[in-house]
């Protein structure tokens, strides 16, 4: 999808396929833990979804051979993409606006600005009522007296203990180059293995 996304920028074959690549072998694309899926990696796999329908929808512009049936499909799709966006979190909200965004202004298409953004907001519409309607759900649901609590507390720690965490930092920084890095480059990883299992 990500490379179906950057040709329809008209981006050069090789890089399309290279950025393709260092996702999809990229180690931050695959996690085995589903709060952190669901949290930090499915809203971004929502929003290349959600930005290749609205790329497909301008470049169809020309088309004569679609109807207005697939129009309106199209459109749908996104008003529930961008529920989808809106209630995947907020971490990933002004990243995902910017995606969208720059998608329905500089995809090559023969549409107009005022068209472009009108498709925009069939998207940023859903978003934008949908982080309006939880803010006021959360009102309603959470006690004005919880509300008020501080939920952390942020301070700058102090120099012993800063310099504690860093030396904590680079020893676990060395074990893992050392027990991790060297056997992968070396390429002796299975030996150690073997090593240890015997």
């Amino acid at each position: 999808m990500i490379y179906r996304l950057l040709r329809g920028f008209s981006i050069d074959f090789f890089q399309a396929l290279v950025v393709a690549f260092i996702w999809i072998f990229s180690p931050f694309s695959v996690t085995f833990c589903f709060h952190h899926y669901s949290y930090l990696i499915l809203p971004f796999q929502i929003t290349v979804v959600a930005a290749l329908v609205l790329q497909q929808l301008l470049l169809e512009y020309s088309n004569k051979k679609r109807t207005s049936c697939s129009v309106w499909l199209q459109r749908l799709i996104l008003l529930g993409l961008g529920c989808c966006i809106a209630w995947t979190g907020e971490s990933h909200l002004p990243l995902s606006v910017f995606i969208l965004g720059v998608t329905a202004l500089f995809t090559p298409s023969k549409k107009s600005s005022v068209q472009r953004i009108t498709e925009l907001m069939m998207i940023l519409g859903p978003i934008i009522i949908g982080v309006i309607f939880h803010r006021f759900m959360w009102m309603m649901l959470i006690p004005k007296a919880s509300r008020q609590q501080a939920r952390y507390h942020f301070s700058l720690p102090k120099i012993d203990i800063m310099i504690n965490y860093l030396n904590i930092f680079f020893v676990s920084l060395w074990l893992g180059i050392k027990e991790q890095l060297v056997p992968i480059v070396t390429f002796v990883g299975n030996k150690i293995s073997r090593q240890r299992q015997l």
